[in-house]
């Protein structure tokens, strides 16, 4: 490791440069090592978290050793996912943690969507879970839906000229990047960036909306083939 004063002059750096969302180890959250969690500068970095060994068999306190969790307490205070996106790795401990974390049943006796819930997870890498017995296409979308946001309308109206929608959040987290209502090329002007689980907003939108089908929501962070 570099020295703990460089290490805060790179992340002080890296918070200024990086226009785009990052995450640090939980790992860092061992003050022998680095000096985020005893430097309340750092700390209020609006840095995510990265958990390189998620769902390993001791990876909860109420499992055994819990290292990971405490990590995540230490650093994440509970409260980083608000502002910091979170996600990481399917343990490789053993080689069937991978292939077996998607089980509805659950893996280590929490399920994926219980572990997701509780850490606020917006991705998660797994390479090895297509070649499990769970690795079905709905499965894989279940996955991926019991995790990050997930707005929902449950209103909507017009005047003829402008659109009032209701939304709110029913995902787990946060999305950590400005996105938009849009009806055709029109937008509103409030983003939907960092809007809260179980939070709700209004959204306005300077146009008439004449078909369902044309209320979509943009970000100028999709790349036009996504």
């Amino acid at each position: 490791f570099p020295s703990k004063a460089y290490q805060k002059e790179f992340l002080l750096h890296l918070s200024n440069i990086m226009n785009i969302p990052w995450a640090i180890s939980i790992d860092a959250a061992d003050s022998g090592y680095t000096p985020i969690v005893a430097d309340s500068e750092l700390m209020a970095l609006r840095f995510g978290l990265f958990d390189d060994s998620f769902m390993h068999e001791h990876h909860e306190i109420k499992q055994g050793d819990g290292y990971n969790e405490r990590c995540w307490q230490e650093i994440g205070k509970g409260t980083r996912w608000q502002k910091g996106v979170c996600g990481g790795e399917i343990s490789y401990y053993t080689s069937n943690d991978q292939r077996n974390f998607l089980n509805p049943e659950g893996m280590y006796g929490w399920t994926w969507e219980a572990a997701a819930a509780k850490y606020h997870i917006s991705y998660m890498l797994a390479s090895s879970a297509p070649g499990g017995k769970y690795a079905t296409v709905e499965r894989f979308r279940e996955a991926g839906m019991a995790s990050g946001y997930k707005f929902r309308v449950s209103d909507c109206r017009t005047n003829g000229s402008e659109t009032r929608l209701t939304v709110s959040n029913q995902g787990i987290a946060p999305i950590y990047r400005d996105a938009f209502f849009a009806i055709g090329n029109v937008q509103s002007a409030t983003s939907l960036r960092g809007l809260l689980p179980g939070k709700g907003m209004e959204i306005i939108i300077p146009v008439a909306l004449n078909d369902a089908n044309d209320l979509q929501i943009v970000s100028p962070f999709i790349l036009p083939n996504q």
